[in-house]
């Protein structure tokens, strides 16, 4: 996998070993049903979403849709064998980035995941005095104790006005990170 990826793995049959494989280098989480990877997705703000053809809670470009009013991750799609295209093809039209097939190789995943990320991207540690906020651990140091008990919303409001710490944070900005 690609070091210090966080990957969201949304797959109700993965392969024994698979979790193991992606985690290697990376941090995985797996949800087997489609509302508790949206969960996932809010809690652990992933990098990337490796998600099943077939949910048995939700239609593939229903969860594809509701990923991408929050974010816009790589999401590639499982399939194999003889895909359905129909929700495939629903979810490539909602904003999914690709497909990989089935069962899963986490070199595969890594080239097709590689390829989607943003070169823009930069998530490396944000200092400013004292404080130190990692966004791919998720942790923030006060005087090098950790903040324990940062909510999504605190931790994305702290990096934002990090991330911004050289100008004044727009009204419009501060609510769009809150509500995203």
């Amino acid at each position: 996998m690609i070091t210090g990826l966080r990957l969201l793995l949304v797959d109700p049959h993965v392969e024994p070993g698979t979790v193991e494989a992606f985690g290697a280098e990376g941090f995985v989480h797996q949800a087997g049903r489609g509302t508790d990877a949206l969960v996932e997705y809010g809690c652990f703000s992933p990098d990337a979403l490796l998600v099943a053809p077939r949910l048995p809670d939700l239609g593939l470009g229903d969860f594809v849709a509701a990923v991408r009013r929050r974010g816009d991750e790589p999401i590639v799609l499982g399939v194999g064998g003889e895909p359905d295209l129909g929700p495939v093809g629903a979810a490539l039209l909602q904003g999914a980035t690709g497909t990989v097939d089935r069962p899963y190789a986490a070199s595969d995943v890594a080239l097709k995941v590689s390829a989607s990320l943003p070169r823009t991207t930069v998530r490396l540690p944000l200092l400013l005095g004292p404080l130190r906020l990692d966004p791919l651990a998720h942790t923030v140091h006060l005087d090098g104790a950790e903040v324990a008990g940062l909510g999504l919303k605190e931790f994305r409001l702290l990096e934002l006005l990090l991330l911004r710490s050289d100008r004044v944070v727009s009204h419009v900005e501060l609510r769009d990170t809150l509500d995203g």
